[in-house]
């Protein structure tokens, strides 16, 4: 199996080609690691070219530890000394960085993990920070990684404009198919951001590829989502959410509950 190269590894092997000045705002999380499984930060911090000057946080924090919904206060990464900033708060407004956080940056750089599904955050933490680079003039620049369930099947409504929300803040498919890179795209053109956007590719992927066929380790980009299987489940799955039944996903449940839950959809998903 060949590991596929991220949109993070070419990144950091030419960053005077893709990044405008040598100021660089990261949005990050424990999914940001480079093929040699050195975090972004660690990478960022030691490179020679360009200087890391700020850190933000998405929904479960730069160690994906908070649970989901849980506020994610602004602290300190102890192995950088960068100041993390957080932007999930517990108001609608801390969902964006404000334009004075990123003061002084020629670049914010996204490399986070998605999981295919649109009830994902992340997705929408990289929409409003698109929003926010726009109105300072900072250029966003998207990592791409794999969509973990492939990038061929699409499945799924179509959110109403009447209940758009943090999860799900665009008219996507539950299941959308698409990599980071693909909705930013989508988000600065079909959907009008319009920022200065770079998505730097991946190279080695194709479309019918699951995570596992990438070579690349699964992290776990949240504390729910512990395996592929999860995230394969998961564009279905999580409709339960809405309602008062648990489809047995939080730490909370026993593993064979899950198990019980999930394994006979597998199979039927995958074939």
């Amino acid at each position: 199996m060949n590991r596929i190269i991220t949109g993070l590894d070419t990144l950091l092997a030419d960053p005077e080609r893709y990044l405008h000045g040598q100021s660089v705002g990261l949005i990050a999380n424990q999914t940001s690691v480079a093929g040699d499984h050195r975090h972004s930060i660690d990478h960022f911090q030691s490179h020679d070219w360009f200087r890391l000057k700020k850190i933000f946080a998405p929904e479960h924090g730069l160690y994906g530890i908070d649970q989901d919904m849980v506020k994610v206060n602004d602290n300190h990464d102890p192995a950088s000394g960068i100041n993390v900033l957080s932007l999930y708060g517990d108001v609608a407004e801390s969902l964006c960085p404000h334009p004075e956080q990123l003061a002084n940056l020629d670049n914010l750089v996204f490399d986070i993990q998605d999981v295919g599904s649109r009830y994902y955050t992340f997705i929408y933490t990289l929409a409003n920070c698109m929003e926010v680079c726009r109105e300072t003039g900072v250029q966003m620049i998207v990592c791409d990684r794999p969509n973990p369930v492939n990038g061929v099947h699409v499945e799924g409504n179509l959110v109403g404009e009447n209940c758009r929300s943090f999860v799900g803040q665009y008219p996507i498919a539950n299941r959308h198919g698409m990599t980071v890179g693909e909705l930013a795209k989508m988000f600065n053109g079909t959907f009008g951001i319009a920022c200065d956007l770079t998505v730097i590719p991946m190279r080695g992927w194709n479309r019918s590829m699951w995570y596992d066929e990438t070579g690349l380790p699964w992290i776990a980009p949240s504390p729910n989502m512990p395996t592929l299987d999860t995230a394969t489940v998961y564009p279905g799955m999580c409709l339960v959410e809405g309602t008062h039944l648990s489809e047995g996903r939080e730490p909370l449940y026993p593993l064979n509950c899950q198990a019980h839950l999930t394994s006979t959809l597998i199979n039927w998903l995958r074939s």
